[in-house]
């Protein structure tokens, strides 16, 4: 694995090439179409490397002993709520097993050079090791996972309009639509807003995301969805977790918003791909026949 160091002009190259990804402060350059290992770097030589799916479990991620001071206390901070989510204590060196995966630490008397730390997910783990990986990358580069993991530049037709390490909401704009995707990177409890912002296509608006709520709510819960104003909540009988609430608002703008939890659940990012999903739901609704 390398540890090799990046000049800022070569890392901000690289970074423009679209088949490489850059997540937070780490770089992955593009290599092959079905690695085995994807490995991400800054500039420093910091390393944050998962497996192919099809190759192994593991997520491993080093840091090098110039970055250990800032860097190390961060990734334990990560770790600690990872385990949290199950009621779980993140243990201090050596290998536990946790619910959904096993955290390898370094043993204190070894542990004088680079930071070294293993995350199994397992075979049959609710977490994957890329959703690790991505989640441990935002948490080095000190920003909350749905900034770092938010598709940048564009998506299915709106435009990112946030910048990474700016307070703003994550932010997708269409000018041509008027309309904007925005949701909250942090666990606030705020909802997911879709947010039609010029009266032409309103109503055109309206009906396909009456149409998209109904089908989306329908397929959580097992309800109908109402197509009228205000908020309401509609709560999956089998399993009270799939509770969404959803509201409409019509004025100077409209809005629909859906009310969803922060981290996981049950379904990994959920902000974050519910608002991917409503924009691709849109472009297909607008988009020229």
């Amino acid at each position: 694995m390398s540890t090799s160091t990046l000049p800022q002009r070569e890392f901000d190259y690289l970074s423009s090439i679209a088949l490489n990804k850059r997540i937070g402060d780490f770089l992955y350059v593009y290599r092959e179409a079905c690695p085995e290992w994807h490995d991400f770097s800054d500039m420093k030589g910091n390393l944050v490397r998962h497996s192919g799916q099809a190759y192994s479990d593991i997520v491993i991620v080093r840091i090098i002993s110039e970055s250990r001071e800032k860097l190390a206390p961060r990734l334990i901070t990560y770790m600690k709520e990872l385990v949290a989510r199950h009621d779980e204590t993140l243990h201090e060196e050596g290998e536990k097993v946790f619910y959904g995966l096993t955290i390898e630490l370094p043993q204190k008397q070894f542990s004088v050079e680079c930071f070294e730390v293993m995350i199994h997910t397992g075979s049959n783990s609710c977490y994957n090791q890329e959703e690790i990986a991505y989640e441990v990358i935002a948490a080095l580069s000190g920003v909350p996972f749905y900034k770092a993991l938010s598709p940048s530049g564009s998506c299915c037709g709106f435009v990112r309009q946030d910048e990474i390490h700016d307070d703003a909401w994550i932010i997708y704009f269409n000018a041509d639509w008027g309309i904007s995707v925005e949701f909250s990177h942090r666990d606030d409890g705020t909802n997911v807003l879709i947010i039609k912002k010029t009266k032409k296509d309103w109503k055109k608006f309206k009906n396909s995301m009456y149409d998209i709520f109904a089908e989306f709510v329908q397929d959580r819960t097992g309800k109908n969805f109402e197509r009228t104003y205000g908020f309401r909540e509609y709560v999956c009988d089998k399993d009270n977790r799939h509770s969404i609430a959803i509201g409409i608002t019509e004025g100077s703008s409209l809005t629909f918003s859906a009310k969803l939890p922060y981290n996981l659940s049950f379904v990994s990012f959920p902000r974050m791909k519910f608002a991917t999903s409503m924009m691709e739901h849109i472009q297909d609704a607008f988009k020229e026949k």
